[in-house]
């Protein structure tokens, strides 16, 4: 089953990210915006508008 889409030439799901944990969203908001790095400046806006 998991190898028929690549087979039939289907487009792939995209993988999710995971979620981040308690502990890491805390860190996120907590932590100075100059000290934040890219991957975080990206996330931290998606999970408080979720």
């Amino acid at each position: 089953m998991a190898v028929a889409p690549l087979r039939r030439g289907l487009p792939l799901d995209e993988p999710r990210e995971r979620p981040p944990s308690p502990r890491e969203a805390a860190r996120w908001i907590t932590t100075h915006p100059d000290r934040r790095n890219l991957h975080i400046k990206d996330r931290l806006p998606r999970l408080l508008d979720h």
